[in-house]
């Protein structure tokens, strides 16, 4: 049953026919419901699955992107993990249906105008992993108390291990602490940094694979 809020002129929420009708960032969405019978084409099964294999990864980062894609969602009505899914099915998918992946290389997990990670990388500790950044001999305030985000993504159990707030862009490196199981463990890893204020970021920056499977 739909529901008028506001009399028979006004926005109506719930089922009424074929149409839903329901509120999303305060705008009145409706949208038709059915099952459709037509068999989908190639394209289509190749898009569907191109969406799906975004909108996964993107649902597991979202810790990070909520930060990273910030900036982009201001004055629109998009989510951060709109804008993530849009980038990664753009940019980042390789492969044919049905064996359609990601190249997490070319993931992009944050965007912004502050100065990205130079010479990054990351090393194996037995505490985890260290990152590393090139850090200038001056650096200008404000850039001097960005803070750094690192993190590391599991394929194959589809979870993260992160951390927003890191030591200082002039510390130079991070530890992000993992687990000796998990060390062993396929993992991509990403860097990026994070105004003081939490009002801006930089360009997230890939810093390797490691142990993929052969």
């Amino acid at each position: 049953m739909g529901i008028s809020e506001n009399g028979m002129f006004g926005a109506s929420k719930g089922k009424v026919g074929k149409l839903v009708y329901y509120k999303r960032k305060g705008k009145n969405i409706v949208r038709t419901i059915g099952r459709n019978t037509k068999e989908p084409s190639p394209a289509q099964l190749r898009s569907r699955m191109e969406l799906s294999v975004a909108s996964v990864f993107s649902k597991v980062v979202k810790p990070f992107i909520t930060y990273g894609f910030a900036q982009h969602i201001v004055g629109k009505d998009l989510s951060q993990s709109n804008v993530s899914t849009g980038y990664v099915m753009k940019s980042a998918l390789i492969g044919e249906y049905p064996d359609i992946s990601i190249d997490y290389e070319k993931v992009v997990l944050s965007e912004g105008p502050l100065l990205s990670a130079d010479q990054a990388a990351v090393t194996i500790v037995p505490e985890g992993l260290e990152f590393s950044w090139y850090v200038a001999e001056q650096i200008p305030w404000p850039d001097n108390t960005d803070q750094v985000m690192v993190l590391a993504y599991f394929p194959g159990t589809e979870h993260i291990l992160y951390n927003l707030f890191g030591p200082e862009r002039t510390a130079g490196k991070a530890l992000l602490k993992i687990s000796e199981p998990l060390l062993g463990k396929y993992f991509e890893t990403y860097i990026a940094f994070i105004s003081a204020d939490r009002s801006q970021v930089s360009d997230s920056v890939y810093t390797g694979g490691f142990n993929k499977p052969a």
